[in-house]
This record gives structure tokens, C-alpha cells and sequence, in this order.
């Protein structure tokens, strides 16, 4: 597994940093499995959870609110020593938020069954940007829910 140090900085790593900069999320999102996966099953139940929480949060129309009243989000896939995970960003409404807070984990559970979920207000964007766009898995993919 290749790793890039904080100071290195390739074309494909700048672009990705300018991505989520433009991205205008005010919260970080870890959603981690503690199992094996591969990315193709990561990534269906990544879209899975995403659902059922739109459903949850916004009822059975959530496709037709506009971009800024749902949730969105971009993540990085990281694997290594670890098992596959996700780090990111995530963007809704500021009245949902606590909703979102209280079943997230337990909604990302019946996904992941063994997984874990952060969720936290982006307070270093630029360290956290350098921080998911370390592995080379990283610049090879990206998931977001905008991507359906």
C-alpha cells in the first residue's frame, strides 16, 4: 500500500483537495466496516445506508428536495494494514442535523454490522483534505452521493 507524506502533492491528489474544498460541507463522515469487504459491496452498502437515512430524515420524496435540503456527501475509500474504510465529507440541513447525530450509527450498523460511523464538525478542512488524500486507493475512486 503506498501512502503520500502531507508534503508530497501529484496532479491527481491536487484536484481531489480542490474537489472537497469546493464541496461546501460543514461536517466530516468516517463510515468504517471492521470486516472484509471488497469495494464493490463497500460501495453498494454505502448507497444503501444513504437511502434508508434520506428516507428516514426526508421522507419517500427525498429525490425531488433540492441538493442543499438532502444529504450529500463525498468520501475516500482507504485500505492498508486496516480493512477497507471511508473518509469524507457530508452536507444537510442544519435541522436535521441532530436527527442524523441520534440514528446514523445505528442505521450504519444494520448495513455494517460490525461498523462504525464519525461524525464531527470539519474543523481543519485543509489538514483533513491532506489527511483522506493520502492513499493511492484515495485518487483511484471516489464515491458520492451525487453519483447515484
Amino acid at each position: 500500500m503506498t501512502y503520500l507524506h502531507s508534503s508530497v502533492n501529484t496532479p491527481m491528489r491536487d484536484a481531489l483537495k480542490q474537489m472537497l474544498r469546493d464541496f461546501p460541507a460543514k461536517y466530516n463522515l468516517n463510515l468504517v466496516f471492521h470486516q472484509r469487504i471488497n469495494l464493490e459491496a463497500a460501495n453498494k452498502k454505502v448507497k444503501h445506508w444513504h437511502r434508508h437515512m434520506s428516507r428516514r430524515l426526508f421522507g419517500r420524496n427525498f429525490r425531488k428536495l433540492p441538493a442543499d435540503q438532502r444529504i450529500e456527501f463525498l468520501l475516500l475509500p482507504e485500505r492498508g494494514l486496516a480493512n477497507l474504510h471511508y473518509h469524507g465529507l457530508i452536507r444537510l440541513p442544519e435541522t436535521h442535523v441532530a436527527f442524523f447525530e441520534r440514528i446514523a450509527l445505528t442505521r450504519w450498523r444494520h448495513v455494517a454490522f460490525k461498523g462504525t460511523l464519525h461524525f464531527a464538525p470539519l474543523s481543519d478542512p485543509e489538514g483533513w483534505f491532506t489527511y483522506i488524500t493520502k492513499g493511492a486507493h484515495a485518487v483511484e475512486f471516489l464515491d458520492s452521493s451525487m453519483v447515484d
